[in-house]
């Protein structure tokens, strides 16, 4: 064959290797514009969600919300921060206090794309909770239109309010005109948290009904020292209304429906405030007052014989500073139906004798106690004060004295009449000790009507050494494989 015709011949196969080739190159670039799109998609995985999960992962975006319930375990926390645990409300995540106004969660997931943008516009939920701050705005003329557009967006969902703060040098007229519209909502109220001053109470009147209402926080913000003035706000038509939460401010000064409250919790409470606010409470279950920083109100001081005296609280939980007002509270209690007792106190006082005197004068069913105490309290006598008090079965103490804790643990261990129906215990320390540990195991040995024991601390140096620590901790584990539930650690770790 001529040398030009297998030229041609091989130039002709070269020409369909090219074609070949570009086909496949072709074929390789459409693959890979594929793969970047998927990996693109798999990079915001939330594109490809289906409306109902995103949904529910927009709730988590919602504004601080405003969380009702006992008051904070911790006198130093702020006392507006409403939680009890382990139980929490369906209202969660914050309050409304200073430099929350939170209204932009929903505008912001809106400018993200189309999609959030008409799934925010479609839940309700995402718009039923309005809460600002007065003093943290420029200008509050836009606030009663802001709000009707939030609650035209809540739909008929129910509506959680929270209006706080100073409106410096704000118009009298927009401030009236954002609380005529807070009234003609009123009746899709859930529950509602107003911290005013003194002079924007004088703007608020009453609202014809409020039929959902089911909590309601109420703070006056006053410049000097609480007097016995009067709210002209009036809340009469609230058929569901049953916790309230008054701060700086007691029951005599504002008008709501006092009969149907079972739940009440009072902030800045001395003595005389707390035992004013009884007379008020008829069929209140649940009271909490928090003596930390607190006011002076003009109520008559109380005698010797003054009783603090109500037939149907059953849980109490009371909070001081280093004022002794839990002591005098607890002094001058009769509660017959008293179940759960909570003390939080920072005066070094011994309080367990004045809760036994209660105890004796009141004869309550008393099961649960919780004290949280300093490291320098008296814990003095406290086996014969738990030996009195034979119907405890739930026990928690926070920082007791080593010393004195572990004597009533070797009391517990060798004299049966010592809380004899006890099943819970919950120990709270700040450094590691294996005394109360090692107590622990042994007093807890023998008693098969334990169900649970934990022990926390919150620091975690000498936690390794405490896994090995023999003896004692071969028994907290036969303690729980027998069945019982122990944790010996600190929150992120258990050593048994």
């Amino acid at each position: 064959m001529p040398a030009s015709a297998v030229a041609r011949a091989r130039l002709s196969e070269v020409n369909a290797l090219i074609l070949d080739h570009k086909k496949a190159l072709h074929d390789l670039k459409l693959e890979k514009y594929e793969l970047q799109r998927q990996l693109q998609d798999a990079t915001f995985p939330v594109v490809d969600l289906p409306v109902e999960i995103a949904t529910e992962i927009f709730r988590y975006v919602l504004p601080g919300s405003l969380r009702m319930g006992l008051e904070s375990q911790q006198p130093e926390r702020d006392d507006s921060d409403w939680g009890e645990e382990p139980h929490q409300d369906p209202i969660t995540n914050g309050s409304c206090d200073y430099g929350r106004t939170n209204l932009a969660a929903p505008l912001l997931l809106m400018h993200v794309c189309r999609q959030w943008r008409a799934i925010v516009l479609e839940m309700p939920a995402l718009w039923s909770t309005f809460m600002v701050d007065l003093s943290d705005l420029h200008s509050h003329g836009l606030l009663a239109a802001r709000f009707e557009e939030w609650t035209q967006r809540a739909a008929n969902f129910p509506l959680t309010v929270g209006i706080c703060g100073r409106s410096y040098g704000a118009d009298p007229l927009d401030i009236i005109k954002l609380f005529d519209a807070l009234g003609r909502h009123a009746q899709q109220f859930q529950h509602l948290e107003l911290h005013l001053p003194l002079e924007d109470w004088q703007l608020l009147q009453e609202w014809d009904a409020t039929p959902h209402l089911t909590s309601f926080v109420v703070r006056v913000e006053l410049d000097s020292e609480p007097s016995n003035m009067q709210t002209p706000f009036q809340l009469k038509n609230a058929p569901l209304l049953r916790r309230v939460k008054l701060c700086s401010i007691v029951p005599s000064q504002l008008e709501l429906p006092w009969a149907q409250i079972t739940e009440f919790t009072g902030v800045h409470y001395q003595l005389e405030a707390a035992f004013h606010s009884i007379q008020h409470l008829p069929n209140v279950t649940r009271c909490h007052f928090n003596a930390f920083n607190s006011a002076f109100f003009l109520f008559p001081t109380l005698m010797a014989g003054d009783r603090l005296r109500h037939p149907h609280i059953r849980h109490m939980v009371l909070i001081d500073d280093e004022k002794e007002y839990v002591s005098k509270i607890i002094s001058h209690a009769i509660l017959p139906s008293l179940s759960s007792l909570e003390v939080t106190t920072a005066h070094k006082s011994n309080i367990l004798p004045m809760i036994a005197a209660m105890v004796i004068d009141s004869s309550p069913p008393l099961t649960k106690l919780v004290l949280r105490m300093g490291s320098q309290h008296v814990f003095g006598a406290a086996q014969h004060f738990f030996k009195s008090i034979s119907t405890l079965t739930d026990i928690t103490i926070e920082y007791p004295p080593p010393s004195a804790f572990c004597a009533l643990l070797r009391a517990f261990e060798t004299d049966k009449e010592v809380l004899p129906n006890l099943e819970h215990m919950d120990i709270r320390c700040a450094a590691i000790d294996q005394g109360i540990v090692s107590e622990c195991a042994s007093a807890f040995t023998g008693r098969p009507q334990l169900r649970s024991l934990r022990i926390m601390f919150d620091r975690v140096e000498g936690l390794d050494s405490l896994k090995f620590g023999g003896e004692f901790m071969q028994l907290l584990r036969q303690l729980k494989q027998g069945g019982m539930y122990v944790y010996v650690g600190t929150e992120m770790e258990s050593v048994v």
